[in-house]
């Protein structure tokens, strides 16, 4: 099994691939969310398939943020 260092405060940067592996590894089933965020990227993840989120419910998950324009897609 794999482990994730934290480093904080810094960011560290994982591939999304990198990403749903640690999902695996850990016995979960996970995907990537359309969530907008200028600098990361959103994960759902839960221990069956039955228990993520609809993929059809992700137009609810745009994260646009609607007072910062500089911060918009």
């Amino acid at each position: 099994m794999r482990r994730i260092r934290r480093i904080y405060p810094d960011c560290v940067a994982y591939k999304r691939e990198t990403v749903l592996d640690f999902i695996q590894d850990a016995g979960l089933v996970g995907r990537e969310l359309p969530w907008f965020h200028p600098r990361q990227q959103w994960f759902a993840m839960a221990h069956t398939q039955e228990e993520l989120p609809a993929a059809t419910d992700d137009t609810h998950l745009s994260g646009i943020v609607l007072r910062a324009p500089g911060l918009r897609p």
